[in-house]
């Protein structure tokens, strides 16, 4: 049996979304360097395969560029809509420890994961992570 990640959206539980992480969308033959920036932070949309991302939810992850300042959350949302995605999610990296996002208000799904202990792969590793997340978020909310 194929098992292909997806997550909730609007519409009642109706209308999923594929999950689609940062660095397995990146262009095979692109010509940016493969820096995290280029590969997991979701800066640079001509870098991201548009047959892979169409329709899905991209998962990014912070990291050096948030870090020192050369990549942004308005970087994301402008990689999101050059590429018609239906939304993101940002985790945060180890390395890096904790995040603060600036305050922006979405057009589309986004979810951001700015603890690292929220952010841990477990088991079954990141994408059941952040689907674990995403669910006891929404449940928590209830």
């Amino acid at each position: 049996m194929k098992f292909s990640p997806t997550g909730p959206s609007f519409g009642n539980g109706s209308v999923w979304h594929k999950l689609v992480l940062a660095k397995d969308a990146v262009k095979i033959k692109g010509t940016s360097p493969k820096t995290q920036e280029y590969i997991e932070e979701c800066q640079h949309p001509e870098d991201l395969d548009p047959k892979i991302v169409l329709g899905s939810i991209i998962i990014c992850t912070f990291s050096a560029g948030f870090y020192n300042g050369t990549s942004t959350l308005g970087g994301i949302i402008n990689t999101v809509k050059a590429l018609g995605m239906e939304g993101f999610v940002l985790i945060a990296n180890p390395s890096y420890g904790d995040y603060i996002a600036e305050p922006m208000p979405f057009a589309f799904s986004g979810i951001l994961v700015p603890r690292v202990d929220d952010a841990k792969v477990h088991k079954g590793g990141l994408i059941s992570t952040t689907i674990f997340y995403v669910t006891e978020s929404l449940q928590s909310d209830k």
